[in-house]
């Protein structure tokens, strides 16, 4: 069943679907998530950065 109550295995848009393969909508959807996530870490203010980049660190999301 979809997220919205809808039989079938039509995804919601704007929902993420992490049971496809990887294809080229996988790289479209990659490209835009990244540029909304850049566009977001440009408003953010040295603090708000370092906080980030803390929890980031201690997810071992970094290797440095």
């Amino acid at each position: 069943m979809a997220s919205d109550g809808r039989t079938g295995s039509t995804p919601v848009p704007g929902t993420m679907n992490f049971d496809k393969t990887h294809s080229a909508d996988d790289d479209y959807r990659r490209d835009e998530l990244t540029r909304k996530i850049e566009k977001s870490l440009q408003n953010l203010t040295l603090p708000e950065l370092e906080a980030l980049y803390y929890q980031i660190s201690t997810q071992t999301f970094t290797n440095d």
